[in-house]
């Protein structure tokens, strides 16, 4: 088996969020994406609930792969629920979270 390691490609990316807008039974945010010449490069509808953590991490590690390294952090602490939208290449992206339980797991990757 080849090993990779996983290196630290940090562009220059801007994030936006809106605010949270109150649909008849969810709630729902945009979430924008812009490259260093302030172009939107990519946008989600997010359907979030909000929570006391911050569980973007969650959303950002299995659908934002080419910005596992950046800092994003929303103005309000949610869960995101279901998104749809496109990714930075372009593609189209839609997200559903079926579940989410509360474990206690501890990973140490060495730089």
């Amino acid at each position: 088996m080849k090993t990779q390691s996983s290196k630290k490609f940090v562009k220059d990316y801007k994030f936006e969020f809106s605010e949270i807008k109150k649909k008849k039974d969810s709630k729902e945010v945009v979430f924008k994406i812009f490259n260093n010449r302030n172009k939107r490069i990519a946008r989600y509808k997010l359907k979030i609930k909000e929570t006391e953590k911050n569980l973007f991490s969650i959303f950002k590690l299995s659908s934002l792969e080419t910005l596992l390294f950046t800092d994003i952090i929303p103005s309000t602490n949610f869960l995101i629920l279901e998104a749809k939208g496109t990714n930075t290449n372009g593609r189209f992206v839609e997200y559903k979270l079926d579940s989410i339980e509360d474990i206690n797991l501890n990973v140490e990757i060495p730089e």
